[in-house]
């Protein structure tokens, strides 16, 4: 049969199945708030329980605090992914936008595109890497070589360029003696 099931009062109303499962089951399931109120939807399984999508999250509407139409995390954000054989995250994007988007206050600090170029400090990085301002590197930096010898290690033809301006480039011997 068709129809509403209302429960009247002021009061808050429990579903409850005292023993055993229950189902809630229909073409499509709407779980709402009522208009204008600005209530929250909570799903709080108890103790260690799990809440079970078995298929993706979807958002089919235009609307969106970020961007109208995605669904969107207004918290903290955690993966524990148990199986070693899978991705702990994993993008796949079948449009030809950015994979993924850093941003603080809409300021893009870290992107990776499509072409798979990554940019640290610029949303268009144009190579593979591109770093925009100062980078610092604790430990070995390698060019032309997967096994730095030394702090800054570069194998093959090399140039320095400097543009317009005069620049010093000092290269002095390790003075520290071998033991």
């Amino acid at each position: 049969s068709a129809g509403d099931i209302v429960l009247p009062g002021d009061s808050s109303h429990t579903f409850k199945a005292a023993a055993g499962d229950l189902t809630l089951s229909g073409e499509t399931l709407t779980l709402t708030t009522n208009t204008g109120s600005d209530s929250n939807v909570i799903i709080s399984p108890d103790g260690n329980g799990k809440i079970d999508l078995t298929k993706g999250l979807v958002n089919t509407t235009e609307d969106g605090l970020i961007s109208p139409g995605a669904v969107e995390v207004h918290d903290s954000f955690a993966v524990n992914a148990g199986n070693e054989f899978e991705p702990a995250f994993l993008v796949n994007s079948t449009g030809t936008g950015d994979l993924l988007v850093a941003s603080s206050s809409g300021s893009t600090k870290f992107v990776v595109t499509n072409s798979g170029n990554v940019g640290i400090g610029t949303d268009v990085p144009n190579l593979p890497l591109t770093v925009q301002g100062a980078a610092s590197i604790s430990d070995r930096l390698g060019i032309g070589t997967l096994l730095p010898a030394a702090n800054l290690d570069v194998r093959g033809e090399s140039a320095i360029f400097s543009g317009t301006k005069d620049f010093t480039l000092n290269i002095a011997k390790n003075s520290a003696s071998a033991a």
